[in-house]
Parts: structure tokens; sequence; C-alpha cells
């Protein structure tokens, strides 16, 4: 090959790496509980209100008093870290914790939902729990922090708004569709 053509040729290297970032790869982690694209149709939100201690017999599961919301994939997921897919902390988390964020395959590279409401008929929930809800599509998160350590996390398809975790220093709460979710026992020690 030609001097002449190594240019060209790296600009078409860099355009397919670029083409692959963008249109995304399906996820390592996808199986028959997983899309290959956004979070998955079947989640697991734990609510924790007013916090939890360590879970030893779960990897990466430290203690975090604060008010909190974690998302993970699939129902089976075991809560380990690689199912995890989003969180939301009220407050100011323990030194070596972030306030939240959005992970692996609910990050969402669109077009941010950083307000709204969960259509009516919904179902808000205050208390520790684990919540188990089957979804339209498969949807991504963001998150948004506010003021006052008040944390947001929004589980949406394209525009429309699936789930809403508001998470304060003082309460966690969760609003989710009516008929597509279930309460289940949280984790323990």
């Amino acid at each position: 090959m030609s001097r002449a053509h190594l240019p060209r040729m790296s600009g078409v290297l860099a355009f397919c790496a670029a083409l692959m970032l963008t249109a995304g790869a399906p996820s390592a982690n996808a199986g028959a509980h997983r899309a290959t694209g956004g979070c998955g149709n079947k989640l697991v939100f734990l609510v924790w209100p007013h916090g939890h201690p360590a879970i030893p017999r779960i990897k990466e599961f430290p203690e975090l008093r604060n008010p909190h919301i974690e998302l993970y994939l699939g129902f089976n997921s075991g809560y380990d870290v690689a199912s995890a897919g989003a969180y939301a902390v009220g407050g100011k988390p323990p030194p070596g914790i972030n306030r939240g964020g959005s992970l692996g395959d609910c990050l969402d590279v669109g077009d941010a939902v950083t307000r709204g409401s969960v259509p009516t008929p919904h179902v808000i929930i205050k208390k520790e729990t684990a919540v188990m809800c089957t979804l339209p599509g498969a949807p991504v998160t963001d998150v948004v922090f506010r003021n006052g350590g008040v944390t947001d996390l929004y589980l949406h398809s394209g525009p429309r708004l699936l789930a809403h975790a508001h998470v304060t220093k003082s309460s966690a709460v969760l609003t989710v569709p009516a008929g597509r979710c279930r309460l289940a026992a949280p984790p323990r020690p």
C-alpha cells in the first residue's frame, strides 16, 4: 500500500470505529432476560429509604446508610454488580460512592429526560422493598443531580417516562406504572 493511501485508510478506520461506538454492539450480558439495547424489559428496583448495612454475600454491596434506589437488570441477577443498571443516592454519600449514575446498557446516549411524571395509573412506593417490573421496550436511564442532595432517576423509552426514582437526604420514593410491577423482599445480609 502506498503512502498516499494511508490517510484515506486511517479515515475509513476511524469512521468504522465511530460507527461501532454509535450503533453499539449486543451486550455481553444479553440473554433471555435482557434485550440487546437499553436496560431490557425485566428490571428490579431496590428501594432503600433508610439505606442498608453491608450485604457480604453479594459482591460489591457495601454499607450505604443514605436513602437510595438501585436498578438491576433481569429478575435473576442476584444483585451482582455486573447486572447493575443505575442508582440514585440522596444527601451526601460516603467517600468512594457517587450520588448516582447510569451503567452499561442503561446509559442514555440520546435525548435526556430530566423531568416529568409517570402516567396514571401508577403506584408510589416509599418502603424498603424490591420492585420487580416488566416494562415495554428496552428503556434507558437519566440521572439528574439537584440542589440540596436531591437525585432523580428517570427510566424512559424515548420521551415516554416509565419509572421515576426521587431520592433526598431523608427519603426514597419510586413511582412505577400500575399493573406492571410486583413487590418482593429486598436482599438481606
